[in-house]
């Protein structure tokens, strides 16, 4: 399963205790990849030789803006 690149805007937005938090090394502005394992949510702070690693990972055939059109098309009002 592709990861999502989550950047945290505030340590408070992130529900793990501060020695969790700091644990992890995570911060304000700090990556994370979200992915779903066995029905788990796995978080894994990313550090920059990561993100060069993902790089292209994500990458769609489709933009998001396309793909967010075709969405809403498809919701029923």
């Amino acid at each position: 399963m592709s990861a999502h690149i989550a950047i945290l805007a505030s340590p408070e937005n992130l529900p793990l205790s501060a020695e969790a938090q700091s644990a992890l090394g995570v911060r304000a502005g700090s990556r994370i990849a979200v992915t779903i394992e066995q029905g788990r949510v796995v978080l894994q702070p990313l550090e920059e030789d990561d993100l060069e690693q993902l790089a292209g990972s994500l990458a769609s055939s489709i933009s998001m803006s396309d793909e967010l059109q075709q969405d809403r098309r498809q919701e029923k009002w």
